[in-house]
């Protein structure tokens, strides 16, 4: 052990209080993203509540100061009929690489230390989750080499990709380099003239209104109730709650495409030092015929291009439409880590069961039909 020290914080009042220590943290941090900072994961612990979560989030000091946050919470899952403890970044679903923050130049020993402690401090877990592990962030192996066979099972493999691009690249040569961007854009200024326009707004005066309209389009599309920022209750709250404290730091953005006085798609951005992530978007589709979310996305890249920021992310969840217009797609991986238990062991025989039975469901329908 090199003498850090873990806390783990369990109360939505013990986080808040850990919060002006975080943000110093976060600003120093390996890789500070809006998904690792104290603003997304307080306002995911007030407004997504369960009783088979709680959070966990690990505080990791050393002689000094803080040098890492874990923003973790255990959720007891269902699989098969029995239920495993997973160790999981807060709200998963609402996260996008949600990457820890680690001081620079501690990778290595915090997540070696970190795997040292989930093996010796006693709390109770079945799976560890880390989704969207960014290929080329560290830390892998520092970790895994604490959870060897056969007491513990683990694995890495690939996940989930994100489009991203600079927004140092002047946008005139991205503009010419897309035709079909052009080609889309043209013909809504064609049809609509000087009716249609679009602005971007920071979300401190009109955030309410905006966020409303947003919803509003989005309840009348193929996300309603599904996904998205209205699909219930709690994700209105929580994007709400999560909006006003992003505004007070003039971290939102809204891009607004309108035709008259009439908002037909609309897109949301969140903004992290010099990192912009686009998040959310939703298109009237009255309007389809005229790809007004293509339009949006179009306008909304080139007004960040003529901002000081440096990157656009576009998010595991993005359009396939994203794809040719970006510089990469930056892969990850998902690493999971399980301790062989009794119920764990069930878990997988019941997997392994479903399996065999799904691979020999279509034999036995095709030797039926030859009969």
């Amino acid at each position: 052990m090199t003498g850090l020290v873990f806390v783990a914080y369990e109360t939505l009042e013990a986080i808040q209080d850990l919060a002006p220590g975080w943000r110093e943290l976060h600003a120093r941090s390996v890789y500070p993203s809006l998904y690792n900072s104290p603003d997304f994961v307080i306002a995911c612990v007030m407004h997504f509540r369960d009783e088979d979560m709680r959070p966990w989030v690990l505080a990791v000091k050393d002689a000094e100061r803080l040098v890492a946050v874990f923003p973790f919470q255990v959720s007891s899952l269902e699989y098969y009929g029995a239920k495993l403890k997973v160790i999981q970044y807060n709200a998963p679903w609402e996260s996008d690489k949600p990457y820890p923050v680690i001081a620079q130049g501690f990778e290595a020993v915090v997540w070696s230390e970190f795997g040292e402690y989930l093996r010796t401090s006693g709390e109770s877990w079945h799976q560890l989750d880390l989704m969207e592990w960014r290929e080329e962030l560290p830390g892998k192996k520092a970790l895994l080499s604490n959870f060897a066979s056969p007491m513990y099972w683990s694995r890495m493999r690939p996940h989930r990709k994100s489009p991203v691009l600079s927004l140092r690249v002047p946008w005139e040569d991205r503009w010419n380099t897309h035709r079909k961007m052009r080609k889309k854009v043209s013909r809504m200024r064609r049809a609509f003239g000087d009716d249609l326009r679009f602005e971007v707004f920071d979300g401190r005066e009109k955030r309410a209104e905006l966020l409303d309209a947003y919803m509003s389009i989005e309840s009348r599309g193929w996300k309603a109730g599904e996904i998205g920022i209205g699909r219930g209750d709690d994700a209105t709250a929580f994007y709400r709650d999560l909006f006003g404290r992003l505004a007070n730091r003039d971290s939102l953005r809204f891009g607004v495409l309108s035709v008259g006085d009439r908002p037909i798609s609309i897109e949301i951005a969140y903004i992290e030092g010099k990192e912009v992530y686009f998040s959310h978007g939703t298109f009237d589709e009255e309007y389809a015929k005229y790809s007004p979310g293509m339009v949006s996305t179009c306008l909304f890249l080139e007004h960040f291009h003529r901002t000081e920021y440096d990157r656009g992310d576009f998010l595991a969840g993005y359009a396939a439409y994203i794809v040719p217009w970006v510089d990469k797609l930056v892969d990850s991986k998902q690493v999971s880590i399980y301790r062989i238990t009794p119920t764990v062991l069930y878990v997988f025989l019941a997997r392994a069961l479903r399996r065999i039975l799904r691979r020999r469901a279509p034999e036995a329908g095709r030797g039926a039909a030859t009969l």
